[in-house]
C-alpha cells in the first residue's frame, strides 16, 4: 500500500511538470514481493531497438526515466541472479506512465545452495565507478570476460562493440593499462580469458584525465593476484551445447614466497558457430530477398603471466604478459540473393560463396615501477607498455548470376581471391604521480606513444590457367606512424560518500 501511494504520488508530481517532457516509473521486485535494488533497466525504442536510456531501481525498488518522447517502447530489466524480463508494448502519448509491477524470478540454472563466508558484494558503486566482483559470482567459472562484460551494470555489448549505457562506446583496460583493440580483434582477445582469472570489472562513466580514453567511458578489467604463500594450481574444463559443440580447458599455476608472486595460466577454446540472416530489401518495382549461412569453427590458445616483486614497502616491480593466438580453420559464406518483381515471379537470382582463413594473434607487454613516498598516499607509477597485432586473411569467393529459368548467365565463373595482412605495433612510456592533500587528490604525469601499423591488402582473379592474376587497381600497402606526446594535470574532490550495494 505504502509503494503505491508513492507511485501515485510521483504521477501526480510528473505531471505538473510535463511541460518538460513525459516520464515512465515503476517499481521492481522479486518472487517474495520484497524490493530488487540497482536492478539495471534500460529503455529501447521499438522501431529499432537501439537503447534510448538506461537507470537503476532505488533501495526500494522505484526507478524512473525523465524526458521521454511520444513513440513506442519496451523495457530490459536485468539483475545478477534473476532472469532478464522484457516489458514491450509501452506506448508514451502525451501522459506520465506508471508502469505494472514488475516481478524478477530467480534463474533455474543457479546452484541450489550456497555458502558465502565474509567476501564483498557482488556489485558496488563508488564515487566515481561501478564495480562488478566477478570473482564472487557464479560467472567465476566457466565463462570468458566478454560473457562477465554481458553482465556488468549498465554495459551493453551489440555486434563487438562494447558501450556503456548513456555514455556511449567505451575503451578497455586490463588492469589499468589500455587494449589497443576494437570490434571483432578485441571481442576475440576477451573472449580469450577465462573468467576465473578476473577479479572484478570497473565501469567508469567518467574517467580522470589519467586515462587516455579512446571512448567516452572506460571498463576496467581487473586480473587476480594470487595472495597465499607457497605454490597452487587447478586444471579446469568447460562444455557449451548451442547449434554446434565447443568447450575448454586450461590450467593455471600460482607461487608466492614472501615478496615475489607468480601468477601463470593457458587456456585452449575450440568453437564451432553458425549463423543464418535474411535481409528483405523493397523497391518500386523488385524486392530483393538475401539469405546468409555463415559457419565456421575456430580454435584459440591464451596465455598469461604475471610476476610481482616488493622490494621493501615502498618499492614494487612488476611485469605482465598476454598473449592469445586465434586459428579459424574454415569459415563458409553461401548468400543467396533473389529478385522478384512486384507479382513475386522470380525475376533473377545471385549465388555468392567464399571460404575465409584467418590466422590472428596478439602480444602485450608491461613493465611497470611503484614508488609509495609516504603513508599519505603520494606515489609515483612509471610503465613500459609493448603491444603487437597480427592478421592474416584470405578469403576465395565466386559470384554466380542465374535467370529466372535457373540457367547460368555468366561463364566461366569469376573466382576472386583477397588477402589481407596487417601488423601493429605500439609503445608507451608513462610517468604518472598521485598527490593527496587535505581538499583533493591531484594527479599528473605525462605519456609518449608510438604507433606503426602496416597493411598489405592483395586482390586476385584466377585465369583460365589456373594461376591468380593481382589487381594492382585494387591492391594497396599502408604505412602509418605515428608519434604522440602527452602532459596532463588534475584535481579531483569526492564529494559523494562511497557506500555498497
Amino acid at each position: 500500500m505504502k509503494k503505491f501511494l508513492i507511485l501515485i504520488l510521483l504521477k501526480l508530481h510528473f505531471i505538473g511538470l510535463s511541460i518538460y517532457g513525459n516520464t515512465i516509473s515503476g517499481e521492481v521486485l522479486n518472487e517474495k514481493k520484497q524490493p530488487i535494488e540497482f536492478a539495471n533497466i534500460v529503455l529501447f525504442n521499438t522501431e529499432d531497438s537501439i537503447p534510448i536510456a538506461s537507470t537503476f531501481s532505488d533501495s526500494t525498488g522505484l526507478f524512473e526515466f525523465e524526458n521521454v518522447g511520444l513513440g513506442n517502447y519496451f523495457l530490459e530489466i536485468n539483475y545478477f541472479g534473476y532472469s532478464v524480463d522484457t516489458l514491450k508494448n509501452i506506448r508514451v502519448v502525451d501522459q506520465n506512465i506508471i508502469l505494472p509491477t514488475i516481478i524478477l524470478r530467480v534463474e533455474n540454472n543457479l546452484l541450489e545452495e550456497v555458502s558465502v563466508t565474509a567476501t564483498k558484494p557482488i556489485y558496488e558503486r563508488k564515487a566515481d565507478r561501478i564495480i562488478f566482483n566477478v570473482e564472487n559470482s557464479v560467472y567465476s567459472q566457466g565463462s570468458d570476460a566478454m560473457q562477465a562484460l554481458s553482465k556488468a551494470p549498465r554495459v551493453q555489448i551489440q555486434n563487438n562493440e562494447i558501450s556503456i549505457a548513456g555514455r556511449g562506446n567505451a575503451a578497455i583496460l586490463i588492469n589499468d593499462r589500455l587494449v589497443h583493440m576494437s570490434g571483432e580483434e578485441l571481442s576475440q582477445y576477451l573472449k580469450s580469458i577465462p573468467s576465473n582469472d578476473i577479479q572484478k570489472i570497473e565501469v567508469i562513466p567518467n574517467p580522470p584525465a589519467k586515462y587516455d580514453a579512446q571512448g567516452a567511458a572506460l571498463i576496467n578489467i581487473v586480473l587476480k593476484k594470487n595472495k597465499k604463500q607457497g605454490y597452487n594450481g587447478s586444471v579446469f574444463g568447460s562444455f557449451t551445447q548451442a547449434q554446434y559443440q565447443g568447450g575448454s580447458i586450461g590450467a593455471t599455476f600460482n607461487y608466492t614466497k614472501k615478496k615475489i608472486s607468480l601468477n601463470t595460466s593457458i587456456t585452449n577454446q575450440i568453437n564451432k558457430g553458425y549463423r543464418e540472416e535474411t535481409h528483405i530489401l523493397k523497391y518500386t518495382n523488385q524486392t530483393w530477398k538475401d539469405t546468409t549461412i555463415n559457419p565456421k569453427k575456430n580454435n584459440n590458445i591464451s596465455g598469461r603471466l604475471s610476476l610481482n616483486i616488493d622490494i621493501d614497502n615502498k618499492n614494487t616491480l612488476g611485469f605482465n604478459y598476454s598473449g592469445d593466438w586465434n586459428k579459424v580453420f574454415w569459415e563458409k559464406e553461401h548468400i543467396i540473393t533473389r529478385i522478384r518483381n512486384n507479382n513475386e515471379i522470380l525475376m533473377q537470382s545471385i549465388r555468392n560463396e567464399a571460404n575465409t582463413n584467418r590466422n590472428l594473434y596478439n602480444h602485450s607487454f608491461v613493465t611497470y615501477y611503484t614508488l609509495k613516498m609516504d603513508t599519505t598516499g603520494k606515489k609515483l607509477d612509471i610503465g613500459f607498455d609493448f603491444f603487437n597485432s597480427y592478421r592474416n586473411i584470405n578469403r576465395n569467393y565466386t559470384n554466380e548470376i542465374y535467370n529466372s529459368f535457373d540457367s547460368l548467365l555468366s561463364y566461366p565463373i569469376p573466382q576472386e581471391n583477397t588477402n589481407g595482412l596487417q601488423k601493429s605495433y605500439i609503445y608507451t612510456i608513462n610517468a604518472d604521480m598521485e598527490h593527496p592533500t587535505n581538499y583533493g587528490t591531484w594527479q599528473y604525469g605525462s605519456k609518449f606513444t608510438y604507433f606503426n601499423v602496416r597493411s598489405d591488402n592483395k586482390q586476385s582473379i584466377l585465369q583460365a590457367n589456373n594461376s591468380y592474376f593481382i589487381d594492382t587497381t585494387r591492391s594497396n600497402l599502408f604505412d602509418y606512424k605515428e608519434y604522440n606526446e602527452a602532459i596532463y594535470s588534475s584535481f579531483n574532490k569526492v564529494f559523494e560518500k562511497e557506500f555498497f550495494i
